[in-house]
């Protein structure tokens, strides 16, 4: 029985890792298209807006159909939109000399959230 339970602990954690990473994909994905939507729609231009757009209904449609995906697998495609949102986010930034803002490249983000 004890080794049934340790089996199914196991099983029980990598099920939570892949809801735990699915849940911080998600959230970072709607957080990601709020900011463009509200934050700088005037401002970022329409090339990048639809790149952007683009990605996130990519990966939406993607988490969809691969509903079985694995931790390492939903973090792939996380660490691949973050790539192209903060390169267009840094870019978006240092146009705007209105910011002010010495931020580091690590600090642009949307919806960080590592754990």
């Amino acid at each position: 029985m004890v080794d049934g339970a340790e089996k199914y602990a196991e099983e029980d954690g990598k099920i939570k890792e892949q809801v735990d990473a699915r849940s911080s994909l998600e959230s970072y994905l709607y957080n990601l298209c709020n900011t463009f939507d509200d934050v700088t729609n005037k401002k970022l231009p329409k090339k990048d807006r639809n790149e952007i757009q683009g990605m996130i209904e990519e990966v939406l449609d993607w988490l969809e159909k691969n509903s079985n995906a694995d931790k390492d697998e939903i973090d792939t495609k996380k660490r691949e939109i973050e790539q192209v949102a903060n390169l267009i986010l840094r870019q978006l930034y240092s146009f705007d000399g209105s910011s002010g803002s010495d931020e580091k490249e690590d600090d642009i983000g949307v919806g960080d959230d590592k754990q």
